[in-house]
């Protein structure tokens, strides 16, 4: 099916730099909400954050209004993406403290950058880890990545003006910072950084995070760029396609150099600046428009200036809900737009991601409603690489969406079941409460359960009349109820690190 796919791709398209085979760029925002971009927003009482960039490029391409992330927080949203199991299945399913950092990947879970590089991409990977740490399993280099640079400890992401170790003052030692590769970096520009000598004119001189993977990723398009032209002057038939992760740390709450989750600061709040709103409610207007979107634009401007533009496919996404931590209030510009809930919450709030697809000359411009989540990436990538079948696990959860993204097959995710659990303890649940405990939720055609504890009261919705899950049908279709609570059981293995009767949440 993969070579039938690919034929199709490939039918009158022009050859380019990387040959049949597309590169690939996820792009992928820290806590970024479904109503955040401007194109998703719905009412808000301090209108809607400036998005012209993102706007613009999923206008071009396939915007989704039903994608989902892998999970409610980072880790193992990130762990799902990887490696194509849903957090029923998977091994990471919470934002879990391992030795000081990350519970980190294991050498035996087959990540998608290792079935490409074992497709002949070469596989890049710029700014936020969240899946180990850089002395075990976890680290970069051992998932399958050619090069890393960026911060490989969650913790140490949300530090958005690191220092790092200097080499000779121990209780440095354990500053979170940025690697190249394997060698830590020590960016004395930091030292006492503040919002006051930061947010100064030019910067202040500090060294953010932000602005760092994003010259990064330019500076590794033209080399990869300039190798692809190498390669087929030198003869070659195909040059060897690249896969991109740009994984930003905004708008995540973060903090400057030892104080964290303290808004998303930013070195300028730009237009935002004269707002009457709080500092962290300016922050985060400005980290949205004057750095993801600004950045999102130049990352897709590099790859046309370079030639790469119909030879690459661009993928967008936020790894889960938006976030009401560091200050920040959810509410501030009606983050979740129409839907229930934020990060942390099953609910659609917490897990729908405003995800676009962007290849032009393959991908149609539109919008499609299909859902498909971070658990198919692996797949998708797979069949967009080429790769044969055997090279990733036959159990994985994840299907591939490339007949949704070219139409060269069907795809209907109607009998698709949809799976998340997490143990949480801010879940808005019936009447507005909050619960704390082992929650999970399943999601098959327009219909959703969810409920806390594996055999606990559930509330079931429909999603096609009821978006923003306010009315509980359980008690009207308990027939829906209990096939789905069957359902849901089958997609649930026990996990020792993880056990749905005794959670911690995270």
């Amino acid at each position: 099916m993969a070579a039938a796919m690919l034929a199709a791709v490939r039918c009158g398209a022009a050859r380019g730099l990387s040959g049949s085979r597309p590169n690939i760029v996820w792009i992928m925002a820290d806590d970024l909400g479904y109503g955040e971009p401007s194109y998703m927003a719905t009412d808000s009482p301090h209108g809607r954050i400036s998005t012209p960039n993102i706007d613009r490029l999923s206008s071009e391409g396939l915007r989704f209004t039903s994608a989902y992330t892998g999970e409610a927080v980072c880790s193992p949203s990130r762990g799902s993406l990887m490696t194509g199991y849903h957090t029923g299945h998977a091994y990471i399913r919470g934002n879990y403290p391992y030795d000081g950092h990350d519970l980190p990947l294991r050498n035996t879970d087959v990540t998608y950058a290792e079935v490409l590089r074992g497709a002949g991409y070469r596989t890049l990977w710029v700014g936020k880890s969240g899946l180990g740490w850089v002395d075990n399993s976890g680290a970069p280099w051992r998932l399958g990545f050619d090069y890393f640079y960026g911060q490989p400890d969650q913790a140490g992401c949300h530090d958005m003006y690191p220092v790092g170790y200097n080499g000779t003052d121990p209780a440095a030692a354990g500053r979170p910072t940025v690697f190249d590769n394997t060698t830590a970096l020590y960016l004395p520009q930091n030292v006492g950084a503040s919002r006051e000598r930061c947010m100064q004119q030019g910067g202040g001189g500090c060294w953010y995070t932000h602005d760092a993977w994003t010259n990064k990723s330019l500076e590794l398009i033209e080399q990869e760029a300039a190798r692809q032209r190498a390669e087929l002057a030198a003869g070659a038939q195909e040059a060897a396609p690249f896969a991109l992760l740009v994984a930003y740390t905004d708008p995540h709450a973060g903090g400057w150099s030892g104080e964290q989750e303290t808004g998303a600061p930013v070195p300028s709040d730009g237009q935002y600046g004269k707002e009457a709103w709080p500092d962290v409610e300016r922050d985060h207007a400005s980290v949205i428009s004057n750095y993801l979107d600004r950045d999102v634009g130049r990352i897709v401007q590099a790859l046309q200036q370079q030639g790469l533009q119909e030879d690459t496919v661009v993928f967008f996404a936020s790894d889960n809900g938006a976030h009401n931590e560091g200050g920040h209030d959810v509410h501030f510009f009606n983050s979740s737009g129409p839907l229930r809930g934020y990060k942390r919450a099953l609910f659609e709030g917490g897990v729908r991601s405003p995800s676009w697809i962007r290849w032009p000359g393959k991908v149609a411009p539109g919008t499609s409603d299909q859902p498909w989540a971070f658990w198919d990436v692996l797949p998708t990538f797979a069949d967009l690489a080429g790769a044969n079948r055997s090279a990733y696990p036959a159990d994985i959860d994840g299907r591939s969406i490339v007949p949704l993204i070219d139409g060269s097959g069907a795809y209907n995710a109607s009998e698709r079941l949809f799976y998340f659990e997490f143990c949480t303890d801010i879940q808005p649940w019936v009447g507005g409460s909050n619960r704390k405990g082992w929650t999970h939720s399943l999601r098959q055609g327009d219909w959703k359960i969810v409920a806390f504890e594996l055999d606990g009261e559930y509330m079931l919705s429909n999603l096609a009349d009821d978006l923003g899950e306010e009315n509980n049908l359980a008690s009207s279709h308990p027939d829906i109820v209990q096939r789905m609570a069957a359902l849901a059981k089958g997609q649930h293995t026990e996990s020792a690190l993880f056990p749905s009767h005794d959670c911690r949440p995270s």
